[in-house]
């Protein structure tokens, strides 16, 4: 077509997608379809007949696995065939809408000036665009009630008033989306063909991308669909959606440090350009407090940023983690030269607000050790942490460790590294319910733990961690977790002690305030302070994670009683001559 309405016009009309590459999509899903029924009848076809040959004591069990393949495949054949009838229906829409495009561009080709003339033509055109709308609309509403039925996708958000032509960027992202289909769920996609300017779809869809962070997809199927992208489709999808992009396991590190440092720029000028209303109260101040909070320590991660790479940043979800070290220039992700990588879980009141107070500790603890090129540290805090009383609640780590060992599993599958994951405080508990539930993990380090997970009562309780090697630090005088441990009435507390010798732990030195002063320096003592300055807990920390040799527990020994008949304790690291006993960590992989 020549006229207004032909592909790639510049006219005043619609540009029209093409029915024909539609109805092509639709016959592809089709055989897909047919292809996926046949498959499954072939393997399940072949699998009967071993019954006749196979007779063990897991045999029922095996045979009951395989035998919902052909129920599943015919499940996944139908939501194709679903698709491909709606996308038909859509092709025919546009089909007729085409037809009477080419009337109106082959009158304006007979006669240019009777055309222009037509005071008619204005109105066809609205109609078309109208039916345009309409068509999209219906289309849309009909594949998000699909994904919503088949993955747990919300549905009843109007489409905005948007052409399906657009931005040329986002057209070339589309194909790629069209490949992920598996990775980033149907119903998602389904919304995103019919929406060619991805940030304006984002921006009026806010609750389906939350569906997509709340329930994400596996991070090695994200992780193959996003290196098939090009680079173009890649910082499409940053512009568009960083939210998304920042915060899903499986991309590239680099590529989530430049989508959130995005996110990071519009919630600090969101914070920066907020408004309230001239009536207030308190809690409007408490509001404004926070907000100044967040916005201080959001411009802090920013400066950070130039050292470090910001892995999630998500406000709403209160998740935020944070890597300090190097990454491979060409895969963005980490260096195949890495041998040790760290993870530091935070503790009781992580919040946005402390958050610019998590990667400077990652950093010391690296300084401690040399800043050596083969160590990075992850701070993970990803999601909401308990502040204050709700501490005592296991409500919160039982959300975060699963959370935690998805996390960690994905930074698994790009490195052959050893990985020692150091949980602090209520950080302590939300690393034992991740190796309750299952984390992969070389070593395991709690510091002045909250607990080893509710329900848990040593290492052997552990889904997949219970043989590798166990830490447990613990400053004397410590009575904020001191005098708590081991104590736990259903969902409150949070397991047994790690410094229990029943836990399976071995407990290591907390050592001095500062590691080169020395007895000087006076003994570490308390629960808030144990990572200030050069603490001995940051250096055992460091050492932990490199591989190195650690300072074993100086245990006190009964001297004496006092009037009343309490035990007199020695104090062995501040007597004169105290040499300390080293070891060094076990667990090294490879």
């Amino acid at each position: 077509m020549t006229g207004p309405l032909g592909s790639g016009s510049t006219g005043a009309g619609p540009s029209l997608p093409s029915s024909e590459a539609v109805t092509e999509v639709a016959r592809e899903l089709i055989e897909a379809a047919h292809a996926a029924r046949e498959g499954g009848a072939r393997v399940l076809a072949a699998w009967r007949p071993i019954s006749l040959h196979y007779d063990a004591p897991e045999a029922v069990d095996l045979f009951a696995a395989m035998n919902p393949v052909e129920r599943v495949t015919d499940e996944h054949a139908e939501v194709l065939g679903s698709v491909a009838r709606i996308l038909g229906d859509f092709a025919d829409d546009v089909g007729r809408l085409e037809a009477q495009a080419a009337a109106v561009d082959a009158r304006r080709d007979q006669s240019p000036e009777a055309s222009s003339s037509d005071s008619a033509e204005p109105c066809i055109l609205r109609r078309l665009e109208h039916g345009l709308s309409e068509a999209e609309d219906a289309a849309v509403s009909r594949l998000s009630a699909l994904g919503a039925a088949h993955y747990r996708l919300p549905v009843g958000e109007p489409p905005p008033p948007l052409s399906m032509s657009g931005a040329a960027a986002w057209a070339a992202v589309l194909p790629a989306f069209d490949r992920g289909v598996r990775s980033t769920g149907l119903g998602l996609l389904s919304s995103l063909l019919a929406r060619r300017d991805l940030a304006a779809w984002a921006e009026a869809h806010p609750r389906r991308l939350r569906a997509l962070l709340d329930d994400p997809p596996d991070a090695t199927r994200v992780r193959a669909w996003w290196s098939a992208l090009g680079r173009s489709e890649r910082d499409a999808l940053i512009a568009g959606v960083p939210l998304v992009v920042g915060n899903l396991d499986g991309v590239t590190l680099a590529d989530r440090g430049r989508a959130n440092r995005s996110t990071l720029r519009r919630e600090i000028a969101r914070l920066e350009g907020s408004e309230r209303p001239p009536v207030r109260d308190r809690r409007d101040e408490a509001s404004d407090q926070n907000e100044a909070e967040f916005l201080a320590s959001y411009r802090r991660i920013q400066e950070q940023s130039a050292h470090s790479v910001l892995v999630a940043f998500d406000p709403e979800d209160e998740s935020f983690v944070s890597y300090v070290g190097r990454l491979d220039p060409v895969t963005g992700d980490l260096p195949a030269a890495t041998r040790h990588i760290g993870v530091l879980i935070p503790g009781t009141g992580t919040n946005p607000a402390t958050w610019s107070q998590e990667t400077p500790r990652a950093q010391k603890v690296l300084s401690t050790i040399g800043q050596p090129e083969d160590v990075g540290i992850f701070t993970w805090a990803g999601g909401r942490f308990p502040q204050f009383l709700d501490a005592v609640s296991a409500d919160d780590s039982a959300t975060l460790g699963p959370r935690l060992g998805r996390f960690v599993d994905s930074v698994r599958s790009t490195t052959g590294a050893t990985i020692t994951a150091v949980g602090y405080s209520y950080g302590g508990a939300v690393l034992g319910m991740a190796e309750k539930t299952g984390i992969d993990i070389d070593r395991s380090v709690a510091v002045s733990s909250a607990g080893l997970g509710n329900g848990v009562r040593s290492v052997d309780d552990y889904a997949r961690t219970s043989a590798i090697p166990h830490y447990a630090m613990m400053a004397p005088g410590d009575r904020i977790v001191g005098y708590t441990q081991s104590l736990q009435a259903g969902d409150l507390g949070h397991g047994g002690s790690p410094v229990d010798p029943r836990s399976g732990f071995e407990r290591l030195e907390t050592g001095y305030r500062d590691s080169e002063a020395g007895a000087a320096s006076g003994q570490l003592t308390g629960h808030v302070g144990v990572w200030n300055g050069d603490s001995g807990v940051g250096q055992q920390v460091g050492r932990a994670i490199a591989g190195g040799q650690v300072e074993l527990y100086a245990r006190p020994e009964i001297v004496g009683t006092t009037l009343q008949g309490d035990p007199i304790l020695s104090n062995p690291i501040m007597e004169p001559g105290y040499e300390p006993v080293l070891e060094r960590v076990r667990g090294e992989r490879g």
